[in-house]
């Protein structure tokens, strides 16, 4: 029997990717408009879809391959998000030498699975596995967009070895925290599994962190991303101007992603 902050958890989830579009009004017309296209004349491979085995089935993912690679980066997408909005972002990586890979957590898309801390953990693991597999001798980076920002964090301490770094685009504090941005209300926010407290988190990560922030952020404000900051002050603390929560992986242009480039190339040995 499922226990009851599993529930919970599954509860949240379906009704944040509900709640997500009347708080970000740019997401659901941005994904129709741009639908993962690659910013004009980015010369980078087409990523290809496949399955990676996991402990309860399989997970559906895109392998974004990179013709002279010099790094990999396993990509945890936000809540509402599918594999071909990232379409664009890893062929970006792809023209700058990165292989990447996204997954499809249990229960999204065709991934099979029932969604749960535990779960999303064990595929974050099967993800960096098969990554590692993929793009043998490169260091590999971990990066987590929104919500994936709780489920890389969390997932690094179960990592071997461990990532070359993190990198933390558009986070939040907490899933509690998270919640109680999206409904504006700290008692419907306590029903929330207080999980994914990345802000507590940070202090005990010794690998190197990159924290990305755009100024336009309706859904998380900026003041997540100082208080991160300020939880780790060794990491370093980018705030693009002009991007709204979406807009880095729906928008990939190198002002977003070239300190996210900047960051590997200088951690990548």
């Amino acid at each position: 029997m499922a226990k009851l902050s599993d529930l919970r958890l599954r509860f949240w989830i379906t009704l944040a990717k509900r709640l997500i579009y009347t708080v970000d009004d740019s997401l659901t017309f941005l994904r129709r408009l741009r639908h993962g296209r690659p910013p004009a004349g980015v010369p980078g491979n087409n990523p290809v879809l496949l399955t990676i085995p996991t402990t309860h089935g399989y997970l559906d993912a895109q392998l974004g391959p990179a013709s002279y690679p010099h790094a990999a980066i396993l990509l945890c997408h936000g809540i509402g998000d599918r594999l071909s909005y990232w379409k664009g972002v890893q062929t970006q990586l792809s023209a700058h030498g990165i292989v990447s890979l996204i997954f499809d957590y249990a229960s999204y898309g065709r991934s099979t699975g029932t969604l749960s801390v535990q779960t999303l953990r064990e595929d974050t693991q099967a993800a960096y596995a098969h990554l590692r597999a993929s793009a043998p001798g490169l260091p590999i980076f971990l990066l987590g967009f929104s919500m994936g920002t709780g489920i890389a964090t969390e997932a690094i301490p179960h990592l071997s070895p461990a990532p070359a770094g993190l990198i933390l685009c558009q986070p939040f504090l907490s899933l509690r925290a998270a919640a109680a941005q999206i409904t504006r209300s700290h008692l419907l926010a306590r029903l929330i599994p207080d999980v994914w407290n990345t802000a507590a988190t940070l202090p005990s990560l010794s690998i190197p962190l990159l924290i990305v922030h755009g100024d336009a952020d309706r859904l998380f404000p900026l003041h997540h991303a100082h208080t991160l900051h300020a939880a780790q002050p060794a990491a370093t603390l980018v705030i693009p101007p002009g991007f709204t929560h979406p807009g880095g992986y729906l928008n990939p242009t190198l002002t977003y992603w070239q300190p996210i480039l900047n960051f590997i190339k200088r951690h990548m040995h």
